[in-house]
């Protein structure tokens, strides 16, 4: 099993801000950890330029000191889609509870 502390600083780019709105960008990241398998349902392709956009979102916003709180998913879709529900098997293999782990930790930020 995997822990948190890992998910939270490999798999995902977290941030606080000053107003309240969040950013969630849940597709578009590129890591393949071996240890979790590869999701033979769903959608296998990532968004691109997603990850690239909301960055640009958010440091223009910056710019203006406005900081907006933010998740961005550095997991590639393939192993894990966060925008299905947890119980589909569209959302990652589901005898998996390292995908399990990084889906939960999604949903629950």
């Amino acid at each position: 099993m995997i822990g948190n502390d890992y998910i939270s600083k490999r798999l995902f780019e977290i941030e606080t801000g000053n107003v309240p709105i969040v950013l969630s960008c849940p597709h578009g990241g590129f890591k393949k950890p071996k240890f979790i398998p590869n999701n033979k349902q769903g959608v296998q392709l990532s968004d691109k330029y997603t990850v690239f956009f909301t960055r640009r979102i958010i440091y223009a916003l910056k710019l203006m000191d406005i900081k907006l709180f933010y998740i961005i998913s550095k997991i590639h879709r393939i192993k894990v889609d966060l925008n299905r529900p947890p119980g589909t098997s569209a959302a990652f293999e589901q005898y998996s509870t390292d995908a399990r782990d990084v889906h939960f930790f999604f949903i629950i930020r």
